[in-house]
């Protein structure tokens, strides 16, 4: 059984997911493939975001979190290319090192189909998971160390912090928390369109 939002990889993905890549954000430093696929899993998130009635998302593309949304805060999305669809039991993570600088009000986790690389990188569909809150993730997440085999059969190549998919929530809730009032504290962003992108 798969588990999460389906998102078609079609050719506005594919523009988009250019935009994000080519935009000058910070990027991966783990390399060009990487990039492509944060690039996708973004693209794949904000259409998905919208179709299910969010607004007012910026891209950010800071090394600390991808969005700012006016009223809920910042998230940060992470994707990750999978050989099969994901099942509610494989996992989803965040780097041991990243969570030293990375805490957004909420981590979206995205499941990339099938597994590609260069030079064409055709993936076709986008899966977004779930989320949660920075603070739910580190207090449900288990550390896995760096060469622990992994849910798909492979090899950590990084300290990790997993959660099964199925403890995550849907992306339906993180849509309709960010449609609630907007909070003081949060800065305003300038400049908007409703459909994700921004005026630059």
């Amino acid at each position: 059984m798969t588990a999460g939002h389906l998102v078609p990889i079609d050719s506005e993905i594919r523009q988009r997911a250019r935009e994000l890549l080519y935009s000058g954000g910070a990027g991966s430093f783990l390399g060009k493939e990487a990039r492509v696929a944060g690039a996708f899993g973004e693209a794949a998130f904000e259409r998905a975001f919208h179709r299910l009635g969010g607004q007012l998302l910026e891209h950010v593309g800071a090394f600390e979190y991808d969005y700012q949304h006016v009223n809920f805060g910042t998230i940060e999305v992470k994707t990750k290319p999978r050989s099969v669809r994901p099942e509610p039991h494989y996992q989803a993570g965040v780097a041991e090192e990243s969570l030293d600088f990375q805490r957004p009000e909420a981590f979206v986790f995205v499941s990339l189909y099938p597994k590609a690389e260069a030079p064409l990188f055709r993936y076709e569909e986008a899966w977004i998971v779930g989320w949660l809150s920075d603070a739910e993730f580190r207090e449900r997440s288990v550390y896995v160390p760096k060469g622990s085999e992994m849910g798909g059969g492979g090899l950590s190549f990084r300290a990790m912090r997993d959660v099964d998919i199925s403890q995550l929530k849907p992306l339906e809730s993180l849509v309709s928390a960010s449609l609630l009032r907007p909070r003081d504290d949060l800065p305003r962003p300038l400049n908007v369109k409703k459909d994700g992108g921004d005026e630059r």
